[in-house]
C-alpha cells in the first residue's frame, strides 16, 4: 500500500507540472491558490489511502485471533496463531502396550492329592491289586526360553495305595496284603508354554515303602504270619497340565506310571502248630507297580 501512495504522490506532482504553463498568464496569486488547493487535495487522498490501509490490517489479525488470543499466541500477518494451527491436526494417541507375558522361570512350593491303583506281584503266592489314596507336597524351579521350558522337581506324599491277594479252599487259606506307606521322587520336567499354560512330559527317579503282611491258615499245618517291608527304587513317568491363574498361583493335573520293578524282601514267619510256634525267616522276590493321578496347587516364587 506504501507503494500506491508514491505512485499516487509522483503522478500528482505531474498534474501540477502539466498544468504551469496553462498559468502562465495568471496572476501569480491565482497560481498560488491553485497550487494550494491540489496540496490540500492529495493530502485528503493521502489520508484516505492511509485509513484503508489501516483498516485492511487490522481485519486481516482479527480475522485469525479468536477471543481468547493472548500475547503468546500472537503471530505474523498471513500466519495463522500457534493455537490455531495445532488445532488443525489431529492428536496421534498414545501406543497401546500389550500385556506381559507370563513367565514359567522361578522357583515354586506346592500341594497335591490324589489316587490309583496298585498291582503287587510275589513269587510264591501271585498278584494282587487294589486303589488308594495320596497326599503331599512338591517343590521345584523352572526355566523358561521362549516357549521350552525345563526344571527340576521334587516330591514326597504320604500314600494308602493296598492291595490284597487271597487263596481259600477247604484245606488252606491264605490272605496276603502290601500297603505302600510312602513315595519320594526326584524328576526333570520339560515341555512347551504357551502363556500362562503349561504342557510337560515327567520323568524322574523314585522311591516307595512297602509293608507286607500274610496270614494262612493249614489243616495240616497249623497258623503262619509272615511280615516284611522294604524300600523299592524305581522310575517315574508322567505327563501333566499347569495352568497359571494369577502370577503366583497354579494348579496342575498329572499321572504318573511308576514301576519298581522287582525286588528281594525279606520276611519272618512265625508258624504255630499244637501249641509250639517257630520263627523263620525267608526271602521272596515281589515286584511292585503303580498308576498315579492327583492335581495340586503351587505357589510361584519370582
Amino acid at each position: 500500500m506504501k507503494k500506491n501512495i508514491l505512485l499516487y504522490s509522483v503522478a500528482a506532482l505531474v498534474v501540477v507540472s502539466s498544468s504551469v504553463p496553462a498559468f502562465a498568464d495568471d496572476s501569480t496569486t491565482e497560481i498560488l491558490r491553485r497550487l494550494e488547493a491540489k496540496i490540500d487535495a492529495l493530502s485528503k487522498d493521502n489520508a484516505t489511502l492511509r485509513a484503508k490501509m489501516n483498516q485492511m490490517e487490522g481485519t486481516r489479525v482479527a480475522s485469525v485471533a479468536p477471543a481468547s488470543r493472548t500475547a503468546t499466541d500472537a503471530s505474523s500477518p498471513g500466519q495463522l496463531p500457534k493455537n490455531v494451527y495445532a488445532a488443525s491436526y489431529p492428536v496421534k494417541a498414545a501406543p497401546v502396550m500389550p500385556a506381559p507375558v507370563f513367565s514359567w522361570t522361578g522357583c515354586y512350593l506346592g500341594i497335591h492329592a490324589g489316587g490309583g491303583w496298585q498291582v503287587s506281584s510275589f513269587t510264591t503266592s501271585g498278584a494282587g491289586s487294589g486303589v488308594g489314596v495320596l497326599g503331599g507336597g512338591q517343590v521345584g524351579c523352572n526355566k523358561q526360553w521362549n516357549q521350552f521350558v525345563i526344571g527340576l522337581e521334587g516330591e514326597f506324599w504320604g500314600s494308602s495305595l493296598y492291595d490284597r491277594n487271597a487263596f481259600n479252599d477247604a484245606n488252606f487259606n491264605n490272605d496276603a496284603h502290601s500297603h505302600n506307606r510312602w513315595d519320594g521322587a526326584i524328576s526333570v520336567r520339560s515341555g512347551l508354554a504357551f502363556d500362562r499354560a503349561f504342557i510337560y512330559g515327567k520323568l524322574g527317579a523314585i522311591w516307595g515303602k512297602f509293608d507286607y503282611d500274610t496270614n494262612s491258615a493249614s489243616s495240616f499245618s497249623g497258623t503262619s504270619t509272615e511280615s516284611g517291608n522294604a524300600i523299592f527304587p524305581g522310575v517315574l513317568i508322567g505327563v501333566g497340565f499347569e495352568y497359571a491363574l494369577t502370577d503366583h498361583w497354579t494348579t496342575k493335573f498329572e499321572y504318573n506310571h511308576i514301576d519298581f520293578g522287582n525286588r528281594l524282601v525279606n520276611f519272618t514267619d512265625v508258624n504255630c502248630s499244637g501249641g509250639i510256634c517257630t520263627t523263620t525267616s525267608f526271602s521272596e522276590t515281589v515286584k511292585e507297580r503303580k498308576e498315579i493321578a492327583k492335581i495340586g496347587l503351587n505357589y510361584k516364587f519370582y
